[in-house]
């Protein structure tokens, strides 16, 4: 079962840990209890780094095969996995941790998103990127005939000692 918390929740598992009262008798229905006491560790860890925020949940952010790339590497390399997770503003290593794996299993393609891999195969938001160059090449061709337009407009005006004319009577 995969069951969201709320933030008080949470809360109230950390505490009861942190004052040393936490009990796994206290794992919800459904639940492994070594799910739920990694959980519980996860949570104290981000509250003691993060306070109250640590443990609200974050909207989801899409991560280039780049950046991915770039953390899975440095686990890899034997850094932290927590260090490498606070740096890139997670509160938890579980994903940068499953990239690393990913990476030694399967190389570095396997950490391309989905939406890179339709980009890449000329679905998805190119199509949406092509419109957009259509619309760039049409403002420029405009830009261009206006600026043409203004120039012919100066030359065909009068010189003269910058007096305005009157109108002839004709």
């Amino acid at each position: 079962m995969n069951r969201r918390y709320t933030k008080e929740e949470k809360l109230k598992f950390v505490l009861l840990l942190r004052q040393g009262k936490f009990d796994l008798s206290l794992t919800p229905e459904g639940v492994s209890r070594a799910a739920f006491s990694g959980n519980v560790r996860n949570w104290a860890r981000a509250y003691e780094k993060f306070g109250d925020d640590g443990l609200e949940r974050k909207p989801a952010r899409l991560w280039t095969a780049g950046e991915k790339a770039a953390a899975a590497s440095r686990i890899l390399a034997g850094e932290d996995p927590w260090e490498v997770a606070s740096a890139m503003g997670l509160r938890s290593p579980s994903q940068p941790l499953t990239w690393a794996r990913k990476l030694r299993e399967s190389g570095p393609d396997a950490l391309k998103s989905m939406a890179e891999e339709a980009f890449a195969m000329g679905k998805g938001k190119q199509a949406e990127g092509n419109a957009d160059q259509a619309e760039l090449e049409y403002l420029r061709t405009e830009n261009a005939y206006l600026k043409k337009l203004l120039e012919l407009r100066r030359r065909a005006a009068p010189r003269g000692s910058g007096r305005k004319r009157k109108p002839s009577r004709n």
